[in-house]
This record gives C-alpha cells, sequence and structure tokens, in this order.
C-alpha cells in the first residue's frame, strides 16, 4: 500500500491542535460573561478586589504559565506532531490524543484523567458559589485559559516555523 499523503497524514495533527484549541476557546467564551458580570454590575467592593486581583494573577501564573505554557502546551504540539504515525482511532480521537487522555504512557493517563476529573469536581464546586464569588473565581478561569490558549497558539506557531518544543510526548513505546 503506499504511503499517504503528506496533507492527509497530517490531518489528524492538524484536527487535534484544531480541536483542543476550539475546547479552550469555548470555555472562555462560556465563562467570559459570567467573569465580568459582577465588574459591569459594578458589584465588586473592595474585599471583592482584594480577592480578585491576586486570583487572577494567581491564575494565570499558575495555570497560563506553570500548567499551560511549560507543560501542556509544548506537550499537546509534540503529540500532535506523532499523531501522523499513530493507529487510526487514535487519530479519529486527535484533540483527546494531544490532551494526553488516550494513546500515551500509563504515567501520562492517569495524570491526564485525573486532572480532568479534577477539572470536573471544580466546576460543579464552582457552579455553588454564590455571586460575585462566582464571577470572581470565573474571572481568574478565563485569564488563566486565555493565557493557555495563546500559549498553545505560539507553540504551535513555533513549530510550524521549526522551532519544535523540547518536551516528551508521552506516547507508548509500541
Amino acid at each position: 500500500m503506499d504511503e499517504p499523503q503528506p496533507s492527509l497524514r497530517h490531518a489528524a495533527a492538524i484536527w487535534g491542535l484544531t480541536g483542543v484549541i476550539a475546547l479552550l476557546a469555548q470555555a472562555i467564551v462560556r465563562l467570559a460573561p459570567m467573569a465580568w458580570a459582577p465588574i459591569r454590575a459594578g458589584d465588586l467592593g473592595a474585599v471583592h478586589v482584594a480577592v480578585a486581583v491576586p486570583w487572577v494573577a494567581m491564575m494565570v501564573w499558575t495555570e497560563g504559565v506553570r500548567g499551560f505554557h511549560q507543560r501542556f502546551s509544548p506537550r499537546a504540539v509534540v503529540r500532535a506532531a506523532a499523531l501522523p504515525r499513530a493507529p487510526g482511532w487514535v487519530q479519529a480521537l486527535a484533540p483527546a490524543a494531544c490532551m494526553g487522555l488516550v494513546w500515551a504512557t500509563r504515567r501520562r493517563l492517569i495524570a491526564s484523567w485525573v486532572l480532568l476529573l479534577g477539572i470536573i469536581a471544580l466546576i460543579v464546586g464552582v457552579q455553588q458559589l454564590p455571586y460575585p464569588w462566582r464571577g470572581i473565581v470565573d474571572l481568574g478561569v478565563v485569564a488563566g485559559l486565555g493565557t493557555g490558549l495563546a500559549s498553545l497558539l505560539w507553540h504551535a506557531a513555533r513549530a510550524w516555523a521549526g522551532t519544535w518544543p523540547d518536551q516528551d510526548p508521552e506516547i507508548p513505546a509500541s
């Protein structure tokens, strides 16, 4: 059988990164109105602002820089680059593969699924917070996700230009 054309081989990589980008963008678009509501309404007092400012800064640093820029984004890009060599079922699930939820080492699978389940638990918990505290929490999350989305685009653009992240893709050996 002939080798697939480069455009077809690389479709999985494009699908994987595009899917992750869309997922992050969708979360930002969904949360942003709730995050901005207390600010637009002028409902934040001094205590709210005193909590919100360091919270947003912490989320940009921990989620955006440490979580996304230094770990998730470079790994997602190198995992996407490996997708043309992956089995067909993995290519069909390319966004999940880029996130390390399938086609990963045992350690990566456990870490990714535990993180995903933890995020789901936090989402459920944050939904119970009263106004304006939920908006404050969402503001930090939007800032962190926005930083993460920018990081993913940055790493992808650098890889496209030929500068690849020095990150282990943590894919199975066989």
